[in-house]
């Protein structure tokens, strides 16, 4: 039976890679919040053949299924769930990939950007955390047995940012934002442990550029399929390996 995957930040780069690589053995419900992903093919969008129209209508039905949804809104967060489990029946893996960098700027002028900081805080941050707990909530928490036979946890996507501090870069709040979601990751792997759902973060230095996309891809496969819970990774050059 395929995995249940939910991907958040399908527009993105890493978000649209992630669905694209995992649709082969995974159902993916996409999640996207303004632009229409259009990196891959989806319900939405597909790309065929007209001679071999037949071929990519059989296709279709291992498709990502893309939902437009705002995740500073409950009731988004909701209906995400909703339409997961009316659709595959099921949720095995969030994979939390959605981030705001947009802010960008020292901590001295952040009293005229109150809004973007704090839009930046509640995306990386609090966003995830609301997710799973509406999982957990509507569907995980009364049904630890099959969390635990199914393998079922949670990978949030945070940065090597969240681990260190660069000077110069203005990633004062971006940085806080990322550390936050890396704390935030551990104490859910301690309060989701008794009903069988693991956590994990990913930090991963900048990519395409000193790692590839692929590698990123690759960590989270390989989150999925261990029983690691708790642990924040860096993944560099050097692979992957554990901060905690």
């Amino acid at each position: 039976m395929r995995r249940v995957c939910v991907v958040t930040g399908a527009a993105g780069k890493l978000g649209s890679r992630i669905c694209e690589r995992l649709s082969a053995d995974y159902n993916i419900l996409g999640v996207y919040h303004q632009n229409l992903p259009s990196q891959f093919d989806s319900q939405l969008v597909q790309s065929f053949d007209p001679l071999t129209r037949e071929t990519v209508q059989c296709k279709s039905l291992s498709l990502p299924y893309l939902i437009k949804a705002d995740l500073k809104k409950a009731d988004d967060q909701k209906r995400i769930v909703e339409v997961c489990l009316a659709r595959f029946g099921k949720i095995d893996l969030l994979v939390n990939a959605a981030a705001d960098i947009r802010f960008y700027g020292e901590l001295k002028y952040t009293w005229s950007h109150l809004a973007s900081v704090q839009d930046q805080l509640f995306l990386n941050a609090i966003a995830p955390v609301l997710l799973a707990s509406s999982f957990v909530d509507y569907f995980w928490k009364k049904s630890a047995e099959q969390n635990r036979q199914f393998n079922r946890n949670i990978i949030n996507v945070s940065s090597v940012s969240g681990l260190n501090v660069y000077p110069g870069f203005g990633q004062g709040f971006y940085s806080a934002s990322k550390a936050a979601l890396n704390y935030l990751t551990c104490h859910l792997a301690s309060e989701y442990e008794n009903i069988a759902i693991r956590a994990n973060a990913i930090c991963p230095v900048d990519f395409p550029g000193t790692i590839a996309t692929e590698a990123v891809v690759d960590e989270i496969v390989r989150l999925d399929s261990s029983k690691e819970s708790g642990k924040v990774f860096l993944l560099d050059e050097g692979g992957s390996r554990a901060t905690n």
